[in-house]
């Protein structure tokens, strides 16, 4: 793991604390689901990992005027087992920290494609939200 996803995972885990002491976090509220997801993840998977099966939330953000998106976490769910029927929760590193605005999508599937991965079949166009 390079020194930002040791980074971005430490900062991920000060907020999952915050939020679990009832802090309010964020733009848009997550519904059920995803909330599941963000509580019960506890490693993290690159984007090309064989047993990821959906990526169930990619939240991007930026600041009017910047020509880039940062990203700010990806969730996703690894194959089913038998603790976690409806499949495993897991963060994704997409193995960048930036997406430029102006054809982020298609940087999408250009990461996509170098991890062996079909972009629209595990949901990482879908499930987009973004805060500017």
């Amino acid at each position: 793991m390079n020194d930002y996803a040791k980074q971005a995972a430490a900062a991920q885990d000060a907020q999952d604390r915050a939020i679990s002491y009832g802090a309010s976090v964020g733009g848009d509220a997550l519904d059920e689901r995803n909330l599941r997801i963000r509580a019960e993840a506890k490693m993290t998977v690159g984007l090309g990992h064989p047993d990821l099966v959906e990526v169930t939330r990619l939240r991007l953000l930026s600041d009017p005027g910047c020509p880039f998106w940062d990203i700010s976490y990806c969730y996703g769910l690894l194959k089913s087992d038998a603790d976690h029927p409806a499949g495993v929760p897991v963060r994704v590193d997409l193995g960048v920290y930036q997406l430029p605005k102006r054809g982020f999508r298609r940087t999408l599937v250009e990461l996509a494609q170098a991890n062996n991965v079909y972009a629209k079949g595990i949901g990482l166009l879908d499930n987009i939200s973004t805060l500017s």
